[in-house]
């Protein structure tokens, strides 16, 4: 039985790996599971959800009220900590922006306005240049 649920959290942990540029939902992996043949069922992908995260291998988003929570790898260089992120509408693709502008931004706000920014859970909405290129 032990050996059943590591396949499955193998599985698990490669479709966050193979996505680790895009914020997924539990039904993006059950999804990219299924298109691979793997039957894994949802309870067991929360369950591991859950493990990975209290492991410190997930980032959490809750995007709004009465959507599906989003989940990212944060592989063992830890390039997902302290920054920002742009998130593109269209494809889905997740982008870490490092900007001295945007850590300027957060400065002011917690200097004049008492509220201190978690950089690494802001996401800002928009189109990528190549989603923005092609409606053009």
């Amino acid at each position: 039985m032990a050996g059943y649920n590591t396949k499955q959290r193998s599985l698990i942990l490669e479709c966050l790996k193979e996505n680790k540029d895009r914020h997924i939902t539990a039904e993006d992996i059950y999804s990219f599971l299924s298109a691979k043949g793997e039957g894994v069922g949802m309870a067991t992908i929360y369950r591991n959800l859950d493990k990975l995260l209290k492991e410190g291998c997930l980032r959490r988003y809750e995007l709004s009220q009465g959507q599906s929570a989003c989940y990212q790898y944060i592989d063992g260089e830890g390039d997902c900590r302290e920054h920002f992120h742009l998130k593109c509408e269209n494809c889905g693709k997740l982008i870490h922006l490092d900007c001295e502008s945007l850590t300027k931004l957060s400065r002011h706000i917690e200097q004049e306005h008492s509220f201190i920014v978690n950089s690494s859970k802001t996401v800002l909405y928009g189109l990528c240049s190549d989603c923005a290129d092609k409606d053009k």
